[in-house]
This record gives C-alpha cells, structure tokens and sequence, in this order.
C-alpha cells in the first residue's frame, strides 16, 4: 500500500521546511510518554500527519512507523483506530528486521482486539517472517522470544501468554502454524516450550493436521467431522466455523 502525499490547502506539498525531524520527536515522544488525548488532538493537524507518516523514513527509527510506536507503548484501542484511520498503510510496513507492527502487538501480549484490528487489515501479514523466520503467530505462542536483542526476560518481567489471540491468529490464517523460524522451530513447538494449556497445544496440533492434509489433498468432510468432535469443548464458536468452513476451502 503506497504512501500518500499531504497537500496544503493550496494544493502544495508540504516540504521539509517546517524541519519534520522536530516534528517527528514531538510525534515519538507523545506516543512513549502515553499522552494520548494529546496525540488524538493533534493528529488532525497536517503537518503532525505528514511528519508521522514519514516516520519509518527518519533513521533513528530503524524502519518503524508509527504503529510500531504506538503498540510498543500499551495503546488503548481508540489510538490504534484512529491511526489505522490516519494511517492505512502501516501494517503493511515492516521495520528494518522484517517485523510488522503485527509481530508487536502479538509479541507484548496487547489485548486481543487490537491484535485481530491489525491482523483483519492485511491478514497475509500473519504469513510475514522476519529475519530470525518468525510470524506473529511464533512471538504470541511464546513467553521467551523477545522483540530487540538485549531485552530483559526474567521472570518477573514475562508476558503472559493471551490464549485468545493464539486462537485468533490461527484462525485467521490457519496455514500459518505450519511456518518455522531460523531454529526450525514451529509454534507449536514454542507453545510447549512456554508451558501454554493442553487444550491451546492441542488446538494448534489439530489444525496443523488439517493444514498438512489440505495441502496434500486428503483433507475430508469426516476427518473434519473427528477434529470437529475432539475439540468441541475447546474452542469459541468462531473457530468451530473456520473448521467447519475448511472443507469447502
């Protein structure tokens, strides 16, 4: 999704006259000092606009744009809406190791609802690798994989899991529990190392089986009818649906 140009009232582009750098560290620093009446007061502002739709541009931030920013620092839900909005081409943007600002959301264990807004506007992201080979759906399915090299992971400093988002995300794009990172590692894999519930890992493996007989085209309406059956008191109702629907997929 390409970037759009903001254009003054005149019709002229804004330029970089109004210096974008200070612009810029105003916009950062709104966003990691958790000001967000302020940010969404000034985000109708052009000039606020244009320095934070370049900001993935300006080298102190290594590739990441302002959702980046935004989900780093606990945002509710509004500020993420309102920068979708503002912002509509920032999931498909990924920072300089590949990561998209789904990669965050899943990684620091943010609500569920912000998790599924970022992944329904550009669902293939759930497919995206970064450098090291992981989607989002790795860093959600695992308490240790941390964001930056460096970062702290004791215990007492440990995400917990969201169970909810691990279901989510793999029903959104189901094939994406079959990916491996860098190690080999797949999610499952990961959820195990992390100790995640029986019923998560067993939700996971059941729709890996799927997944394997889809592609090899074995899957049938009966083996979908067994997994149906074995994970009925597991899963929510939405899931239930997307098995119900790979038959017909």
């Amino acid at each position: 999704m390409k970037k759009q140009s903001i254009f003054t009232s005149s019709g002229n582009r804004c330029t970089a006259a109004y210096d974008r750098n200070t612009w810029q560290a105003l916009v950062v620093a709104l966003l990691e000092g958790g000001y967000w009446s302020s940010f969404k007061r000034t985000i109708a502002i052009p000039t606020f606009v244009d320095a934070g739709r370049y900001l993935d541009e300006n080298p102190a931030m290594f590739g990441a744009n302002i959702l980046h920013i935004a989900l780093c620092n606990d945002p509710p839900i509004d500020i993420i809406e309102s920068i979708l909005e503002a912002f509509p081409e920032t999931p498909f943007l990924a920072d300089s190791v590949g990561r998209y600002p789904l990669h965050i959301a899943s990684s620091l264990g943010l609500s569920t609802e912000i998790v599924v807004m970022i992944a329904k506007a550009y669902r293939h992201v759930c497919l995206k690798q970064d450098l090291d080979g992981k989607t989002p759906l790795h860093f959600a399915c695992s308490l240790e994989l941390t964001l930056y090299e460096g970062e702290d992971i004791h215990p007492g400093n440990m995400k917990e899991l969201n169970s909810s988002t691990i279901v989510s995300l793999v029903s959104i794009v189901p094939s994406a529990v079959l990916l491996e990172d860098c190690d080999d590692m797949n999610s499952i894999e990961l959820a195990i190392l992390s100790n995640t519930s029986s019923s998560i890992v067993s939700i996971l493996q059941n729709i890996s089986a799927l997944e394997h007989m889809k592609k090899s085209g074995q899957l049938t309406e009966e083996y979908v009818e067994r997994g149906l059956t074995r994970l009925k008191d597991l899963v929510s109702p939405f899931v239930l649906d997307w098995f119900k629907a790979l038959i017909d997929a």
